[in-house]
Protein backbone atom coordinates (compact mmCIF):
# COMPACT_ATOMS: atom_id res chain seq x y z
CA UNK A 1 0.00 0.00 0.00
CA UNK A 2 1.44 3.44 -0.93
CA UNK A 3 1.41 6.51 1.31
CA UNK A 4 -1.68 9.07 0.07
CA UNK A 5 0.81 12.19 -0.44
CA UNK A 6 3.09 9.68 -2.88
CA UNK A 7 -0.71 10.03 -5.32
CA UNK A 8 0.67 12.33 -7.77
CA UNK A 9 -2.88 11.99 -9.10
CA UNK A 10 -4.60 13.23 -6.25
CA UNK A 11 -6.86 15.52 -5.10
CA UNK A 12 -5.44 17.41 -1.60
CA UNK A 13 -5.86 20.77 0.63
CA UNK A 14 -3.56 22.43 2.26
CA UNK A 15 -4.88 22.86 6.14
CA UNK A 16 -3.63 25.50 9.38
CA UNK A 17 -3.99 25.01 12.27
CA UNK A 18 -4.16 27.64 15.67
CA UNK A 19 -0.74 27.02 16.24
CA UNK A 20 0.61 28.32 13.00
CA UNK A 21 1.21 24.69 11.58
CA UNK A 22 0.56 24.24 8.18
CA UNK A 23 -0.18 20.72 6.42
CA UNK A 24 -0.79 19.13 2.82
CA UNK A 25 -3.62 16.63 3.13
CA UNK A 26 -5.47 14.02 0.73
CA UNK A 27 -8.78 15.49 0.05
CA UNK A 28 -10.58 12.44 0.74
CA UNK A 29 -9.42 12.53 4.12
CA UNK A 30 -11.91 13.79 7.30
CA UNK A 31 -10.35 16.84 8.29
CA UNK A 32 -9.05 16.64 11.83
CA UNK A 33 -10.28 18.63 14.46
CA UNK A 34 -8.78 22.13 15.14
CA UNK A 35 -7.36 22.13 11.54
CA UNK A 36 -9.10 24.47 8.49
CA UNK A 37 -8.88 24.61 4.82
CA UNK A 38 -6.33 27.82 3.67
CA UNK A 39 -6.23 26.34 0.31
CA UNK A 40 -7.59 23.19 -2.32
CA UNK A 41 -9.19 20.99 -3.65
CA UNK A 42 -5.87 20.94 -6.21
CA UNK A 43 -3.21 18.29 -7.50
CA UNK A 44 -0.46 17.57 -4.98
CA UNK A 45 1.73 19.45 -7.09
CA UNK A 46 -0.13 23.11 -6.77
CA UNK A 47 -0.80 22.88 -3.27
CA UNK A 48 3.15 22.15 -2.50
CA UNK A 49 3.68 25.46 -4.55
CA UNK A 50 1.07 27.41 -2.62
CA UNK A 51 3.03 26.11 0.84
CA UNK A 52 6.05 27.61 -0.69
CA UNK A 53 4.99 30.72 -1.35
CA UNK A 54 3.51 31.07 1.88
CA UNK A 55 7.07 30.18 3.13
CA UNK A 56 8.91 32.77 0.73
CA UNK A 57 6.21 35.24 1.93
CA UNK A 58 7.07 34.78 5.56
CA UNK A 59 10.89 34.48 4.58
CA UNK A 60 10.90 38.23 2.66
CA UNK A 61 8.87 39.39 5.90
CA UNK A 62 11.58 38.22 8.18
CA UNK A 63 14.29 39.19 5.60
CA UNK A 64 12.31 43.29 6.17
CA UNK A 65 12.38 43.51 9.85
CA UNK A 66 15.92 42.61 10.20
CA UNK A 67 16.90 45.71 8.13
Amino acid sequence: MTHPLDNSQGEFLVLDNAQGQTSLWPAFLKIPDGWRVVHGVETVEACRTFIESRVQAVRVIAHAAEQ
